[in-house]
């Protein structure tokens, strides 16, 4: 009587519908398929993350270097010179800075305006890079977390 109480019991542990049970064996093996996948894109998107951030770490690092001035007129060669050349050179020397000014006004303009184009597109880069971390996450979690050990 024994025997065929345990002998019962040990049948009704398993599965009285073989069909049911082949159905949860399938969606275990397509979970785990999807944990696979899903884990093996985790690392590219963390790379992704990374380099954006370096690249917007590197732009606003970035600072403006001016081109070199027009150099400085000599003061041991403008006194050997005649008064009437020491003021010709004085004033093309003038004239050299005021336009080097100039065109050193609009290139810093430029490069202001380039940098902040540039940041733009790093900080919306970087932006998109974390959203498609957080997304993939979201997924793994719906998942089941496949594993995963939680992230601060």
């Amino acid at each position: 009587m024994l025997t065929t109480l345990i002998a019962v019991c040990a049948c009704s542990r398993q599965s009285a519908d073989p069909a049911a049970e082949q159905a949860e064996a399938r969606r275990r093996i397509a979970l785990q398929q999807s944990c696979d996948r899903e884990l093996a894109a985790l690392p590219r998107l963390q790379r992704a993350l990374q380099r954006s951030e370096q690249e917007l770490l590197r732009l606003q690092r970035e600072v403006y270097r001016p081109s070199p001035a027009p150099p400085p007129l000599d003061p041991d060669e403008q006194r050997r010179l005649a008064i009437y050349d020491q003021e010709v050179e004085q004033e093309q020397y003038n004239e050299a800075l005021v336009q080097w000014q100039a065109r050193e006004l609009q290139r810093q303009a430029l490069w202001q305006r380039q940098r902040r184009e540039r940041l733009d597109a790093a900080r919306q880069a970087q932006a998109t890079a974390a959203a498609a971390l957080r997304r993939h996450r979201t997924s793994l979690n719906r998942l089941g977390g496949c594993g995963l050990r939680p992230t601060p």
